[in-house]
């Protein structure tokens, strides 16, 4: 972050213009990033989220957001004691339990911990917008199934399907 900054701050006295997503390429018509027909984003967390929101802001036709469970709206993604824990110079005792425990006990604690990915409450209203304005779309509950490089058509070939609507259906998915 701090070398972008340096980088900016050169650029400004150097005044240079930043670099654009459109660049003129020897006197043709400005190009698009590459790519501005249908994106299929896979993830249920704020990565995922912010990058079908930026991908519909750059232009491209259709977005998909597929996640395997339904979306979780938080306002951090951690809880607010682990965030007080790492102002204490001390170790709590279960920080001591858990430094203590061999290398494979930590890694199963932290997936039982962490309970998947989360949006804040302003990346889930980016995404209602996105649906609002018919580009994109969030499939929750959902897998892709298959994926297959189409060279000719230099393009990803992606199969989603939905989760079962029956109750506790979770996951299953049918059909394709």
């Amino acid at each position: 972050l701090l070398l972008l900054l340096l980088l900016r701050l050169l650029l400004l006295l150097l005044r240079l213009p930043l670099p654009s997503p459109l660049r003129r390429c020897s006197g043709s018509e400005p190009q698009r990033p590459r790519g501005t027909g249908r994106l299929v984003v896979v993830g249920g967390g704020l990565s995922a989220a912010q990058l079908a929101a930026f991908a519909c802001r750059l232009g491209w036709r259709s977005v998909t957001l597929v996640t395997r469970s339904e979306l979780t709206v938080r306002p951090f993604d951690v809880g607010g004691g682990w965030v007080a824990s790492l102002l204490s110079p001390e170790l709590g005792d279960e920080e001591a339990v858990f430094f203590a425990a061999p290398p494979e006990e930590r890694r199963r604690q932290l997936r039982e911990a962490r309970p998947g990915g989360s949006l804040t409450p302003e990346a889930r209203r980016r995404l209602a917008e996105m649906e609002l304005r018919g580009a994109g779309r969030v499939l929750e509950r959902a897998e892709v199934r298959r994926a297959r490089w189409r060279p000719k058509a230099a393009e990803w070939e992606v199969c989603v399907c939905a989760a079962a609507d029956s109750p506790g259906g979770g996951g299953g998915g049918g059909g394709g």
